[in-house]
């Protein structure tokens, strides 16, 4: 979960008993940092994607580098979802992606960026990000 968020922009947080979730910024690109991670090792990294209404456009979902527009270490293709009708329930995706290398053996931020495919008015929900 994404309790230990501090520092984002567009970006806000959920908390759904007792966890807590990151919610992308439709309207725009939004950026959320994960500090001092030790990413020795880290081959791949998976996320868990949540909605209500189906976003109609889909998102780009960045893990970049110390900055928000900093190296690409992996990305997610959030795709469009099938619109549910008048009283959808909550869907999930989970998604993995391969995970660029960093081998100085330092503590690295992580920057999660959201950008939104076109004109996108419905919000994803970021569970977890599990880097493996």
């Amino acid at each position: 979960t994404f309790g230990n968020v501090d520092s984002l922009r567009g970006f806000t947080i959920a908390d759904y008993n007792g966890t807590k979730f990151l919610v992308t910024p439709s309207d725009n690109a939004g950026w959320a940092v994960l500090e001092n991670i030790d990413l020795t090792d880290i081959t791949s990294v998976a996320t868990r994607a949540g909605w209500l209404g189906a976003p109609k456009a889909g998102y780009t979902i960045e893990l970049r580098l110390d900055a928000a527009d900093g190296k690409v270490l992996a990305s997610f293709d959030f795709p469009a979802q099938k619109d549910k009708g008048a009283n959808p329930q909550p869907s999930f995706l989970i998604m993995d992606s391969k995970f660029e290398a960093v081998t100085d053996g330092k503590l690295h931020n992580v920057f999660i960026v959201s950008r939104p495919k076109g004109n996108e008015s419905e919000k994803v929900y970021l569970g977890y990000m599990e880097f493996k």
